[in-house]
């Protein structure tokens, strides 16, 4: 009973409420995940195909000790669109521009922001779907002290 009652914080976390969902609207299906490698790739591609039809948009960032095209690379045939982005504080994110690269080279159609804000913003323009923010245990943290 205990581990089928188990939650643990931005492993597949879904989003119900807060300032992102603010922003997007209530019919947006908002994901968390601070998966971060290969495996960790792997095992949300193995998610991602059990879900309805629903377009994936991600915004992601990752810091540069990992590999993040390794990571994208299983997701990838699952994501409509992609936004990078820095990690807020942190002196070894990728910059959002290299993160951008990362996805361009896994053939995801990706742009770069400046925040995690600019973000969100960018993708509400989007018809309502499904939105996976993902890359890094640290981004994970930021969403959820700041989506309270």
């Amino acid at each position: 009973d205990g581990i089928a009652n188990t939650t643990w914080p931005a492993r597949m976390q879904h989003l119900s409420s807060g300032p992102i969902l603010n922003i997007l609207g209530k019919d947006w299906d908002v994901w968390l995940d601070g998966g971060h490698n290969a495996a960790c790739g792997a095992a949300i591609a193995d998610m991602l195909k059990d879900w309805d039809g629903k377009p994936l948009h991600i915004i992601f960032g990752m810091l540069n000790t990992k590999a993040a095209g390794d990571f994208l690379a299983p997701i990838a045939p699952y994501i409509k669109s992609a936004i990078s982005v820095a990690i807020p504080g942190e002196q070894n994110s990728l910059s959002a521009e290299e993160a951008r690269q990362f996805a361009v080279d896994q053939n995801i159609d990706c742009t770069a922001e400046d925040s995690i804000k600019a973000a969100v913003h960018s993708i509400s323009s989007n018809p309502p779907a499904r939105l996976l923010i993902c890359g890094s245990l640290y981004l994970a943290g930021i969403i959820l002290s700041q989506n309270t």
